[in-house]
């Protein structure tokens, strides 16, 4: 054990190896500060394209049950035309009835 009035030596002073280390873990950290910075960047950049494709999707949603609307409706519609063509042709057989002046 070191005297009180002598100083401790440094263990650090002569290690090629630790240095070499410090170097390496401060070379790490560096390197990582920037990936965190990129990854942040493509996470911002992935949040606003999941945000779209759920709009698209719901807006998919939407289209679909429009369209299944509206094929019903066509189904109305040509049935109410079928009844109106026959009622044409049953009263008035087929002819267009004349306006009188």
């Amino acid at each position: 054990m070191p005297d009180a009035d002598q100083p401790v030596p440094s263990r650090r002073a002569a290690d090629p190896r630790l240095d070499s280390l410090c170097e390496r873990v401060g070379t790490l950290e560096t390197k990582m500060e920037v990936n965190t910075a990129l990854t942040q960047e493509v996470k911002r950049d992935t949040a606003a394209i999941v945000e779209a494709w759920t709009a698209l999707s719901g807006g998919l949603k939407v289209l679909g049950v429009l369209g299944t609307i509206g094929k019903y409706v066509a189904y109305i519609a040509a049935a109410v035309s079928a009844v109106s063509a026959l009622w044409a042709v049953v009263t008035h057989w087929g002819e267009i009835p004349k306006v009188p002046k």
